[in-house]
């Protein structure tokens, strides 16, 4: 076993950025954009646990995106029973929902998302479905229910528009739903 050599710094040549150079590979150390964005401070999360839906009940979370600012969205929902959930765009409501407030990951940062998110909308027309999936139950051998869905399918969000992410319970008797979002923010210019 040898030691590991000391990292090699390397100027830029506008002489202002310096990147750190991994010593067993030469490649330069960085981090991915999802990270960065977060120490930028415009990566937010918002999130709801509904406890106990009823069969063939719905359960959801209303988006509103701001003017100038385009959300690269990802989502992710979890039931303990079969559900389905779907991402709607242009619903309307009749009654807008319990305010959410978004949470920077940046936890220093503090600075305050201008996106809304509300849980349980009254939705008054249903919009454009842009996603749609299965929560199955009880079909892994080592599962006997619940699942969840999500992963990075990031969609880019309009501005100035309406979201609905509802999950149905789908199974005979009651179930928990989470629902999770994530997203950043980028101005439009």
């Amino acid at each position: 076993m040898g030691t590991l050599a000391a990292p090699v710094w390397v100027g830029l040549s506008d002489g202002d950025s310096v990147f750190v150079l991994d010593p067993l590979t030469g490649y330069v150390v960085v981090i991915d954009i999802l990270h960065h964005k977060i120490h930028e401070g415009v990566t937010y999360s918002a999130c709801r646990t509904f406890n106990t839906v009823g069969a063939g009940n719905t359960v959801s979370i209303r988006i509103t995106t701001p003017a100038d600012i385009r959300l690269h969205f990802t989502a992710a929902v979890a039931s303990t029973l079969k559900a389905e959930f779907t991402l709607d765009e242009g619903t309307t409501f009749s009654v807008d929902g319990t305010t959410i407030t978004p949470k920077n990951l940046d936890r220093p940062t503090g600075d305050a998302s201008t996106t809304l998110t509300r849980f349980n909308p009254t939705v008054n027309v249903a919009g454009l479905e842009i996603i749609c999936g299965l929560i199955p139950a009880g079909e892994r051998t080592n599962a006997t229910a619940g699942q969840s869905a999500g992963g990075r399918s990031e969609r880019v969000l309009n501005e100035a528009a309406e979201y609905l992410l509802s999950v149905t319970n789908t199974a005979a008797q009651a179930a928990d739903i989470w629902i999770g979002t994530e997203w950043y923010e980028v101005p439009v210019s």
